[in-house]
Order: C-alpha cells, then sequence, then structure tokens
C-alpha cells in the first residue's frame, strides 16, 4: 500500500524537484519541528543515523545544519528558503490526495482506523528495546 501511495507522489513532487519519498519524510519532521539534532530525526523518523545523514546530504538545497550553541559537534536542521518552497507548495496537493484516499470510509472507521494505525506505531517504537530471546535471522 505505502507503494500504491507514494507513486503519485513521485509523479508530482518527485519530478519536479528529485526529492524521493524517504527525503519528502525527513522534511515534513523537519518543517514540523524545526532545529530538531540529527539524534531527535533518527528517533522521530524510524531511520537509523546512516540514512538521515544521507538524507541530510540529499537535501543539501532544501535542508541547512546549524551547529549547536553549546556542542559543536551537534547541528540542529532547519528548512531553508527552498525547502520551506517545497514543502508549502506540496502539502496542499497531498492533503487532497490523502482526502482521496480516505473518502470512501466512514467517519467513524477512519477515526478507528487512525486510532490503530497509532497504537501501531507505538509498538514498532518499542522494536528497539525487544528482549534477548527475540528470534533472529542468520544467513
Amino acid at each position: 500500500m505505502s507503494n500504491l501511495i507514494a507513486r503519485p507522489f513521485q509523479g508530482t513532487v518527485g519530478r519536479n524537484t528529485g526529492i524521493t519519498i524517504n527525503d519528502w519524510r525527513l522534511m515534513i519532521v523537519i518543517a514540523e519541528r524545526p532545529g530538531l539534532s540529527q539524534a531527535e530525526i533518527v528517533a522521530a523518523t524510524g531511520f537509523n543515523k546512516a540514512t538521515v545523514s544521507r538524507l541530510l546530504r540529499n537535501l543539501d538545497k532544501y535542508v541547512q545544519l546549524e551547529s549547536h550553541a553549546e556542542d559543536s559537534r551537534k547541528h540542529s536542521v532547519h528548512l531553508t528558503d527552498d525547502g520551506w518552497d517545497v514543502y508549502n507548495r506540496a502539502v496542499p496537493v497531498l492533503l487532497w490526495r490523502q482526502q482521496l484516499l480516505t473518502k470512501s470510509l466512514p467517519a467513524k472507521e477512519l477515526a478507528q482506523f487512525r486510532s490503530t494505525l497509532a497504537k501501531l506505531i507505538e509498538s514498532a517504537r518499542g522494536w528497539q528495546d525487544l528482549p534477548e530471546e527475540t528470534p533472529t535471522y542468520e544467513g
């Protein structure tokens, strides 16, 4: 389902900007919470450190890293003017698509879906602290 939803993004915003769906996911977090550190972005997105670093490099036109006042090893991340321009133009289109996607659900079902999804997201966030007896894959 995520690929079906992402496809129109790539055909509109992605085609015009070169931004991938993962770039966009990162930009949303930065736009909604300007000044986050890279570690805070990792926690907010679920991406690992290497992925966040790579995405930030890809987005150098759209994000800027500012040295942290108390610790020069840390950086706070903000959208650039170009980043805000893309964000402000893309959000209305993407919200419209979201309405198209959810219009077939009655309000009560949509509320239940959002509640269930929030619970699943919260559960998945806890996976980093899985018990030691968790089965592992060894190839």
